[in-house]
Formats: C-alpha cells, sequence, structure tokens
C-alpha cells in the first residue's frame, strides 16, 4: 500500500507536467488517482496519496482542455507565443544596451497625444521622446523613396491608422542603404528607433514622427503584395 502512495505522488507530477505537451500526461494522471484512492481509504501515507489524488486530478483537467482544442487551434497558439517571443527580443537586445524602450504603435502614441494641445501635448510627448520604439510601415506612395543626407538615410514610411495613415519619417544608418533602396511599395518594413519629435498636423515637418537611430528587424510582403 505504501508503494501505491508514493507511486500516485509520482504519477501525479510526471503526468501534471506531460499534461501541459498536447495532454501527454491523461494516462499517468489517471493512475496517479488510482493509485492514490486506495491508500487513502486504507489510511496509509495519507498526506502522500492526497498530494498524488489532487496532482492526477490537476493533470486529467489539464489534459482533458488540451485534448478537447482543435489541433490547429493549438498550432495557432503556440505559433503565436513564437511570434510574441521573437517581437520581445528588439526590446530585450535594446535594454542590454542601455536604451530605454516603450511599447507603443504609432497609431496609439497619435491617439494619445491628439488628445491635447499646447504645452500639455508637449507635456505628455516628453513621456516618450528620446524612448526606443518597435514599429512598422511602407513606402510612403509619393516621396517616399530613400534619401542620403548628414544624418543618414531618410526613408518616409506610412503606417495604417484608425483614421488614415500615420506618416512616419525614418533615419537609417548609411549602412542599411542597400537594404533599403531596394525596398519596394508592396514591402512592409519592421524596425525600431529612438523617438525624435513629433507633428500631430503634419502639415509643416510631413511627418507625424520622426525616429532616429533606426535599424532594419525584417522586410515582408504586404497582403496586398501576397495577392
Amino acid at each position: 500500500m505504501k508503494g501505491l502512495a508514493i507511486a500516485s505522488f509520482i504519477l501525479g507530477i510526471i503526468g501534471l507536467l506531460l499534461s501541459f505537451v498536447f495532454g501527454l500526461g491523461l494516462l499517468p494522471s489517471i493512475l496517479a488517482v488510482v493509485f492514490g484512492i486506495i491508500p487513502l481509504v486504507k489510511k496509509i501515507l495519507r498526506p502522500m496519496a492526497i498530494s498524488g489524488l489532487f496532482l492526477g486530478l490537476l493533470g486529467i483537467l489539464v489534459s482533458v482542455s488540451f485534448l478537447t482544442q482543435k489541433p490547429e487551434d493549438i498550432i495557432e497558439q503556440t505559433m503565436r507565443k513564437i511570434t510574441q517571443e521573437r517581437e520581445a527580443r528588439p526590446s530585450r537586445a535594446l535594454l542590454k544596451e542601455g536604451k530605454e524602450t516603450v511599447d507603443v504603435s504609432a497609431n496609439d502614441l497619435y491617439n494619445i497625444l491628439n488628445k491635447f494641445t499646447g504645452t500639455r501635448q508637449d507635456e505628455e510627448w516628453e513621456k516618450y521622446e528620446g524612448k526606443y520604439v518597435k514599429w512598422e510601415g511602407s513606402l510612403r506612395p509619393f516621396g517616399g523613396s530613400p534619401k542620403i543626407s548628414k544624418a543618414g538615410v531618410i526613408v518616409e514610411l506610412a503606417q495604417k491608422a484608425d483614421y488614415g495613415y500615420i506618416w512616419i519619417r525614418a533615419i537609417f544608418n548609411e549602412e542599411e542603404s542597400d537594404k533599403l533602396f531596394k525596398l519596394k511599395e508592396d514591402e512592409i518594413i519592421s524596425f525600431t528607433g529612438k523617438l525624435a519629435d513629433m507633428s500631430i498636423s503634419a502639415m509643416l515637418t510631413g511627418y507625424h514622427f520622426k525616429v532616429e537611430d533606426a535599424k532594419i528587424l525584417q522586410v515582408k510582403k504586404s497582403k496586398k503584395g501576397k495577392k
């Protein structure tokens, strides 16, 4: 009977751990419950038997939740986690370099700043100015082609927003000029950069946000380009 209590406890641990791997812990979890009930009734090593029984029941619940999901849903969740992990890498790399980052999209930042005017807007902008962001955009239809300047390679980008587009002037290092000059209008560029300036109206500056020290992360086809 002591052996059953110990086996229940061990199988409960194994079953719970394996239950997170596509529900593979169902069988050991069931055995943990069965082996835990017998010594519990006989009042032998009850603490260990109760622990094994609890772990077994928990493992069964987790395993069943996995097994009742559609395979495509599990794959989608796994791919989403991989994508989130991949997207988090640039932020961690910037933190290692001592660069302060902020997790905000161009659209969200525009909406935040657009709530204010004058000095109040400037004060709100100071919370973001100088911090690094991870954004994406495509070449602006008119005047978006890369240009060489003393500051670096200037690229005018457009990002879809709630209403119309957000215009982003990104300044890259000349080392990335080869990739930048190969960009096409149906491609989306993902990049990191430091928020340097903003203009909500964009009438005078030609942009809503200016991003300096920009670095390319990825270039991909837009959905329109794939069709």
